[in-house]
């Protein structure tokens, strides 16, 4: 990373760290990988166990937005490990200002699981034998609910970076966090996998942009406290 990017705008800060996360993950491809298997063998499996078509769309939803918590838990959670195995974490707080370290993290966070929704959701859909929906709905209600996840993981993998049982850790702070989010989003994909209207997709959309602002804001603000400590 270069030196003194605190005398660059927050912008500039910001995509400096996307890019230094960019490059690290080129290198390992731990979080992608983690992210893929873990997507990947929940989908095949159930979907081999259950037989494609067998499932309602509740349950379709409830099973797509449980996958996508917990490849997250899997991959999102590494986001500050590297700096604390490699003893770099001290030079990142001293080089770039706590906003732009969130908003850096986050965003590579978003790509990450958008890279994993890009492979899981088509093949979700041909080995669950899922058909007849509103697709912009879904898509809605996929990226508004990818916002909200990514901006909780994120926080929460920084809470839990210095912990030893890390991995159980995370998943017991972001929950609470994080099911809100899950209750909405699944109500917005099971109305989008029976083939509901933009009028029964009001509502949760409504709630999970709400829910996508407080907890963005929310989680900048406590990010500044967190990464001081």
């Amino acid at each position: 990373m270069p030196g003194g990017i605190k005398n660059l705008s927050w912008a500039a800060e910001t995509r400096t760290i996307l890019k230094k996360e960019l490059r690290s993950e080129f290198r390992r491809r731990w979080s992608s990988a983690l992210l893929l298997l873990f997507g990947l063998v929940t989908v095949f499996v159930v979907s081999f166990s259950l037989g494609a078509g067998s499932l309602t769309p509740g349950l379709l939803s409830a099973f797509f937005w449980v996958t996508l918590f917990f490849a997250s838990t899997a991959g999102l959670s590494r986001s500050f490990l590297k700096e604390e195995e490699t003893k770099t974490i001290l030079a990142l707080r001293l080089l770039a200002s706590p906003p732009s370290v969130f908003w850096g993290k986050l965003c590579f966070n978003l790509l990450l699981l958008f890279f994993l929704e890009l492979i899981l959701v088509p093949l979700f859909f041909v080995w669950m034998n899922v058909s007849g929906i509103n697709a912009s709905g879904f898509l809605l209600i996929l990226l508004l609910g990818s916002l909200g996840l990514v901006a909780g993981t994120t926080l929460a993998a920084a809470m839990v970076a210095k912990a030893e049982s890390k991995g159980v850790l995370f998943v017991i702070l972001a929950f609470p966090v994080l099911a809100p989010l899950l209750i909405f989003a699944m109500a917005g994909t099971k109305a989008a996998f029976a083939g509901a209207g933009w009028e029964q997709l009001a509502n949760p959309v409504k709630a999970l942009v709400s829910y996508a602002v407080v907890i963005g804001a929310g989680s900048s603000i406590l990010f500044d406290f967190i990464w001081e400590v």
